[in-house]
């Protein structure tokens, strides 16, 4: 099933320069893109098994040495997720924190602004 999760890995949407995290994640909270994975994923669209087959799809072009093609990609989707409050997203930004990987400079750094985020803003649950 094609989802919307497949814009953020798109050469379009990739394309342009690349911000320190703070600066990703604050044009990341206004993309349209984005916005609409987040609406995709409260309303049932996306679901879990969706975003963890689209991480995993996109982690198979990791090379070790190389930027990570696709680093913007997991930072916009944790600012996604970080709109949702389930399990499943507290996990994947949970997770994404952790990597410690010069290969990776965006995404885990994001995904801790979104967490640090969380804990003074409102999210939404997604559907069961």
């Amino acid at each position: 099933m094609t989802t919307s999760l497949w814009l953020l890995a798109s050469d379009d949407f990739l394309r342009g320069l690349t911000y320190p995290p703070a600066a990703m994640k604050h044009l990341y909270d206004r993309d349209p893109t984005v916005a609409k994975v987040t609406d995709d994923i409260k309303n049932g669209k996306i679901v879990d098994g969706h975003i963890t087959s689209f991480v995993k799809t996109l982690l198979k072009d990791f090379k070790k040495g190389y930027n990570f093609r696709y680093d913007r990609s997991l930072a916009a989707l944790a600012v996604a997720c970080g709109r949702i409050d389930t399990e499943f997203t507290d996990a994947f930004l949970a997770e994404l924190v952790m990597i410690r990987i010069s290969e990776m400079p965006i995404g885990p750094r994001v995904a801790k602004l979104v967490i640090d985020d969380r804990k003074t803003t409102h999210t939404t649950s997604a559907p069961s």
